[in-house]
């Protein structure tokens, strides 16, 4: 399955809200919750929002 596929049945675990893919760094974003969620090595998304990255209102 491609990211994008992917992209299409994901949603943020914390608000269920659409997420967006980025491309610098590799992740899923959510901007409702300003949260990245990382891509790992294997190009398995990491949908725990623990592990999710805070970003910054300009990285939106």
């Amino acid at each position: 399955m491609k990211l994008s596929e992917l992209q299409e049945k994901l949603v943020c675990p914390k608000c269920h809200s659409s997420l967006t893919l980025s491309e610098d760094p590799h992740g899923f974003v959510c901007k409702r919750c300003r949260l990245r969620y990382p891509i790992d090595d294997h190009g398995i998304p990491i949908m725990l929002p623990d592990e999710a990255i805070a970003l910054k209102r300009k990285e939106l």
